[in-house]
């Protein structure tokens, strides 16, 4: 019984074509989709409603606003395409960093200096064994899952960046839930906010199958060294 010029616009028909029609007769693709099914439910239940759909026929996305009245349904909508296919870029983004992630095997996170919060990516999570739901990311909690004997190296090396707001680099190895030891190179960078606010942002990077052939690599060296002491023979390449 009314449609405003922005309502036409969007539908993409003249306003004398949509007055005393049935959108549903106009749009006949559209019977059976969410849109339809929510209009169905505000007029029977006498509720207002709120939902996002995509239109096929429109190849647009909208939001809309359902209000039962007495002489039927009132309708409010807004096209939100842009703004859709902006998250929808964005999940993919993630969804291809998460992957990338996971195939490299490094981890991201922050670090809040003054709070001691930390925010960690699902591979940084399985770096370190954990499980997201049942672990609170911060500097104590982290503190606890480094080695013994490399926390206090550690732990100067942040102290010092923190100081020099500098970017800092360490090696360590960490004690996973299950007892195993695993090898982890991490990378820091400062971020300083609008408020004066220190913070840090990296990554960190499972290193224990490189670190083991390293040292496998040194004991068959270190044992050629031997045998070849004893046996007094040398080698040589060309």
């Amino acid at each position: 019984i009314y449609v405003n010029e922005r309502a036409a616009q969007l539908l993409g028909k003249p306003r004398d074509q949509l007055i005393g029609r049935s959108v549903w007769d106009l749009f006949p693709e559209a019977v059976g989709t969410e849109a339809y099914l929510k209009c169905q439910q505000a007029m029977v239940e006498r509720v207002p409603l709120y939902f996002e759909a995509f239109f096929p026929a429109l190849n647009r996305w909208y939001e809309n606003y359902l209000y039962p009245t007495k002489e039927g349904l009132s309708v409010y909508w807004r096209e939100i395409t842009e703004r859709k296919r902006a998250e929808e870029k964005l999940r993919r983004g993630e969804a291809y960093l998460a992957e990338a992630q996971r195939v490299s095997h490094t981890g991201s996170w922050a670090w809040n200096v003054s709070t001691g919060e930390c925010f960690w990516s699902l591979e940084h999570f399985r770096i370190f064994g954990l499980d997201p739901e049942n672990f609170k990311p911060n500097k104590e909690n982290t503190q606890r899952l480094i080695h013994p004997e490399d926390l206090p190296f550690i732990e100067q090396r942040l102290e010092r960046a923190v100081r020099d707001r500098s970017d800092f680099e360490v090696e360590y190895r960490m004690i996973r839930p299950d007892g195993s030891i695993r090898y982890h190179r991490g990378l820091g960078h400062p971020v300083v906010k609008d408020g004066g606010e220190l913070e840090f942002i990296g990554t960190t990077v499972d290193v224990t199958e490189r670190k083991l052939e390293t040292e496998k690599l040194r004991r068959s060296e270190a044992y050629l060294a031997e045998v070849q002491r004893l046996t007094h023979t040398g080698s040589w390449a060309c």
